[in-house]
């Protein structure tokens, strides 16, 4: 922060500017949120974000710089970890976790753990593979939401998750959440996968606490003391900078321009909240994904095993 002011910014300021802060992420995955340590990440952030400011006013452009404060997901705490791994073996499946030893064979599957999920990549595509890991996962107490590529009974297919690309992972879980506050009265408790240890803070997941985050914005170009009660979410800032900007989008973008939140405009886009809903009777899974709309943009809200009523 002190080299932008002192360094990047000493002979004026550029048209735009991007200040990438590791912590709170760091400190709560390390320890948890609102734990001390986390407390004062986001203390010191409050303080450099000070910093950028005076140097805003050193230049005497403040008034006329647009600032976007932004997180790039929550988090929550875990509550205990998992490992799909030795169980999937012990009922037959060829399953690593840690990679291959030698060429993989068509039907083994590797297990990677992203903290609040897993992927799952079943070689050679097997959808009879795919079906009985899915089968499993629906009976274990650890699983949130799942998604498959074949669209199997109980689990969203991989276009309702915006992942259905080349390279996707075939069945992917995301683990099991719930609100209860942690040790430090901080909400939001979650499964990890095996490499997470109980009571650090992690995130990815389709927990509320994990996919509701930060965006402050002020300056020219924004309304005053308004919140903006409008779904929108990070996939947003990149149209929404452009638009500043008046630099046209070369390609089209997933996002959309945030106008409901610059003077002189509304949102002139149909607004809509929906709740998905599968599930599988032979095993008993349920589970669903809340997701909101703004015209053509969507926004998950959170998902879980259960109903979601």
């Amino acid at each position: 922060m002190d080299s932008a002011g002192q360094v990047l910014w000493k002979n004026g300021l550029p048209a735009y500017s991007m200040l990438w802060m590791s912590d709170p992420d760091y400190s709560q995955h390390q320890m948890a949120p609102g734990l001390q340590m986390a407390l004062a990440a986001l203390k010191n952030v409050d303080d450099r974000l000070g910093t950028v400011l005076e140097a805003l006013d050193t230049t005497g452009l403040r008034n006329d710089t647009d600032i976007m404060v932004i997180s790039d997901h929550g988090f929550s705490t875990v509550q205990r970890a998992d490992d799909p791994v030795p169980p999937l073996r012990a009922e037959g499946s060829m399953v690593t976790g840690t990679g291959f030893a030698a060429q993989p064979r068509t039907g083994e599957i590797l297990a990677v753990g992203n903290g609040g999920s897993i992927m799952f990549y079943v070689i050679g595509h097997d959808e009879g593979v795919g079906r009985r890991l899915t089968e499993f996962l629906q009976k274990t107490d650890y699983a949130g939401v799942i998604f498959s590529r074949w669209g199997l009974p109980g689990a969203f297919d991989l276009h309702t998750g915006h992942i259905a690309t080349k390279e996707a992972p075939d069945v992917v879980v995301a683990l099991h959440w719930t609100g209860d506050p942690n040790t430090y009265g901080a909400p939001g408790m979650l499964d990890g996968d095996s490499g997470r240890k109980k009571g650090k803070g992690t995130h990815a997941s389709l927990s509320a606490y994990d996919m509701h985050n930060t965006l402050i914005a002020a300056g020219p170009d924004f309304k005053k003391a308004w919140q903006d009660d409008t779904p929108s979410g990070n996939i947003d800032l990149a149209p929404t900078v452009l638009w500043i900007l008046g630099v046209p989008c070369a390609v089209p973008m997933d996002g959309r321009v945030l106008l409901e939140a610059m003077p002189g405009h509304v949102l002139g886009l149909m607004v809509s909240q929906e709740t998905l809903r599968v599930d599988n009777p032979q095993t008993g899974w349920k589970q669903y994904l809340k997701v909101s709309r703004v015209g053509t943009t969507e926004y998950f809200d959170e998902g879980n095993s259960g109903t979601g009523d």
